[in-house]
């Protein structure tokens, strides 16, 4: 299947793009009757809709969909109160339990698959029932090294090896965004990385979503 386009994640004021879906768990939950019918108008968004959603205190929420829907026999632009008209507002995600992945810096591998290209690094956020319970930074590859991200963005790198009782010492200045260019033991230049004002392009990748394949 074609790559797809991501959700979108607002994490500390900054836009992220997200490589889950976790709308998918709430619209599981929905009795069929109460059901969007999201239209898929692109092969590269099969799923019909994009997410915004934000970190809040330590909260997941929807704030914001777009996309295509089905109203009776008729497709009509998606918005959150339309799609479902019984909110007040953004939508507390206190159905969702897992991992959300954020990939970051320049792609390291296509794969022609919905959300399993390689990146650079990977934020993690684990969540339980809304709630963030941990975030990690992890960069790829040859072998993971992860950083324990604190609420306000500073980073710790974590123990890995079962057989260590102190993490190892940090690559990086604390000031400096981790690469994984550096950990493969490259230039950082002899990849194709994203310019800083243009970190969160891919993000915005979905702008016109009326145009079909």
């Amino acid at each position: 299947m074609t790559a797809q386009f991501p959700e979108v994640l607002i994490l500390r004021s900054t836009p992220h793009a997200l490589y889950s879906t976790p709308l998918e768990h709430y619209l599981a939950r929905l009795p069929k009757a109460r059901r969007p019918k999201f239209a898929a108008r692109s092969t590269a968004l099969r799923r019909g809709y994009v997410g915004t959603w934000a970190i809040r205190d330590g909260l997941l929420w929807l704030d914001a969909l777009e996309g295509w829907m089905w109203q009776g026999e008729e497709v009509v632009e998606a918005t959150l109160a339309r799609a479902f008209p019984w909110l007040n507002g953004a939508l507390k995600a206190t159905f969702m339990t897992g991992e959300l992945r954020c990939p970051e810096g320049a792609m390291l591998t296509y794969v022609h698959h919905p959300f399993a290209s390689g990146f650079e690094r990977d934020r993690l956020i684990d969540i339980h029932k809304g709630a963030v319970i941990g975030e990690r930074l992890r960069l790829n590859p040859p072998d993971p090294v992860e950083y324990w991200i604190g609420p306000d963005g500073s980073r710790r790198r974590a123990i890995i090896d079962p057989d260590r009782t102190e993490p190892p010492p940090d690559l990086y200045e604390p000031g400096e965004t981790p690469r994984g260019a550096r950990y493969w033991r490259q230039a950082a230049d002899e990849l194709e990385a994203l310019p800083d004002e243009e970190a969160a392009a891919h993000v915005a990748a979905f702008t016109g979503l009326g145009a079909r394949d």
